[in-house]
């Protein structure tokens, strides 16, 4: 709200987002930082006098470090996102807090176990602003298994029973 007195007549401008141009106390609501300006004349005298002020909007931004990634099975990533504006001081919260090892910090680590996506709230006083992070897990087929059937003909193929592996994997202890 802003505020003027003294006088019988008041005109602000500019008028866009004021409530009225023609009032002693109008409510600014401006998308950007705006100078209001007022001019205030008593009747009586036919005296004027102009003042201004100026409404600062503090904008926040939160743009993630990425928006899509994909992880394999068993790893761990570290979320994460750039925060401009507002005030300086910052508030954070993870959500869904699965898989998170601290949901209110700015780059929580997560060890997904199935595919997610987690939203982050930033605020930083009257201001907040959010993003999403979708986390994908590829699960890689399981890196030892245990055939049902052999045939030990001296073929050359699974001519033993055991654990095969997968992925490089040289000894099973």
């Amino acid at each position: 709200e802003l505020l003027a007195s003294g006088g019988d007549r008041y005109q602000w401008s500019p008028a866009d987002s004021l409530s009225c141009i023609n009032c002693s106390n109008p409510i600014a609501n401006p998308s950007a930082t705006t100078t209001y300006y007022v001019t205030v004349t008593a009747d009586a005298t036919g005296c004027s006098k102009a003042d201004s002020t100026t409404v600062i909007v503090q904008e926040l931004t939160v743009t993630p470090f990425f928006a899509d990634t994909l992880v394999d099975a068993g790893t761990t990533v570290t979320l994460g996102a750039d925060v401009t504006g507002g005030n300086g001081q910052y508030s954070y919260f993870w959500y869904p807090g699965t898989y998170l090892d601290n949901a209110s910090t700015p780059s929580p680590v997560s060890s997904p176990l199935a595919d997610i996506i987690y939203t982050l709230l930033v605020t930083s006083g009257p201001c907040i602003d959010s993003t999403q992070i979708t986390v994908r897990v590829d699960k890689k087929d399981d890196l030892v298994v245990m055939p049902n059937a052999f045939t030990p003909n001296g073929d050359g193929k699974n001519d033993s029973f055991g654990p095969v592996t997968q992925l490089g994997i040289a000894t099973i202890k």
